[in-house]
């Protein structure tokens, strides 16, 4: 079967099988996927940094921040869904990545279901999930789910012998529920590149938790570097944020 490739941040990248919607394949088609967190990571990512990345989709921030350190096994990424994680791998090979690989959900309280199907159909990268919602707020249908394993940070670190001091998060609303269970964590941390989404507007994934994260990283002892990048995309803003160390 011969996939076709696209350049883009100087290397290349298949989707594969995967349905894109009509402004991600036009971002591919031009070459600017991810293009505000790829512009971040450039500008305060450092070569010895040892990085955990969560919501790594097909792998375009992987594989560009891989080649920029000096040790890129140094380099742990977390895709949720198992059809994408099958694409990341792809494009891992293409680029000759050395980041590890794991197929799972990072939290401390979650019932391990994923659901593909909601939140970011481009992609399946979602993490947006019915748990504890009520009734009226659930977006997706309780059979459509995957069952993932659900490990916290430490097990990680531990089972990859590292010690994470950057963290690179863009998991479609699952942001404020990783802050709220990761204190320590983000208290050992000397840089966060963060995708925001409480645009999203539903319970756990609004302004009010978006400012609750806000205060949680400050009391960690981070910063917002003021570097915020904006995508407009009709009626629909992300917001991605650099916080470090004063």
């Amino acid at each position: 079967m011969n996939m076709e490739f696209h350049k883009m941040h100087g290397l290349e990248f298949t989707t594969a099988n995967i349905v894109l919607g009509p402004a991600a394949e036009k971002s591919i088609k031009i070459g600017d996927w991810e293009s505000s967190e790829i512009q971040l990571c450039k500008k305060y990512l450092k070569p010895a940094d040892t990085i955990l990345e969560l919501g790594a989709c097909i792998g375009v921030v992987s594989c560009v921040v891989n080649n920029m350190l000096d040790r890129p096994q140094d380099h742990v990424v977390v895709e949720a869904n198992p059809e994408t994680a099958k694409v990341l791998r792809l494009n891992k090979e293409k680029n000759g990545s050395k980041f590890g690989i794991e197929n799972c959900l990072v939290f401390r309280t979650h019932s391990g279901k994923f659901y593909p199907a909601g939140g970011a159909p481009q992609s399946g990268s979602t993490i947006l999930h019915n748990d504890n919602l009520e009734e009226d707020d659930k977006n997706q249908f309780d059979f459509d789910f995957v069952q993932l394993p659900v490990v916290t940070v430490e097990a990680l670190e531990k089972k990859h012998n590292k010690k994470f001091n950057t963290l690179i998060m863009d998991i479609e609303g699952g942001e404020f529920q990783f802050i709220k269970e990761n204190i320590d964590f983000l208290g050992q941390l000397d840089l966060a590149i963060i995708e925001f989404h409480h645009r999203f507007k539903i319970k756990g994934c609004d302004d009010v938790d978006y400012d609750e994260a806000a205060k949680t990283l400050k009391a960690c002892g981070l910063i917002e570097l003021k570097n915020r990048v904006l995508i407009r995309t009709r009626h629909i803003e992300t917001s991605t944020e650099v916080w470090g160390r004063p």
